[in-house]
């Protein structure tokens, strides 16, 4: 049995389990701010979308990656503001 909806946290102090394991290479990274926001925020996504977002953009598991990625590029400064 599938679920209906999924639940995406979001907290302006986020951080990934993988913070916790290399803290000297992350400290700074741009990358943790990608669920990060300046109030807890709670997503909910229909399930239906979420595969509606595969058939239309094709492989999503990689978006994460992308956007690590582009907030690497524009940097911890410009997050911070």
């Amino acid at each position: 049995c599938s679920g209906i909806l999924q639940i995406a946290s979001f907290h302006p102090q986020y951080e990934f389990a993988e913070d916790a394991k290399y803290p000297d290479e992350l400290q700074h990274a741009a990358r943790k701010y990608t669920n990060r926001t300046p109030y807890p925020t709670l997503h909910i996504i229909r399930e239906d979308d979420v595969e509606d977002a595969r058939y239309e953009y094709g492989n999503t598991s990689e978006i994460w990656k992308r956007n690590e990625l582009l907030m690497d590029q524009i940097g911890e400064q410009a997050m911070k503001q």
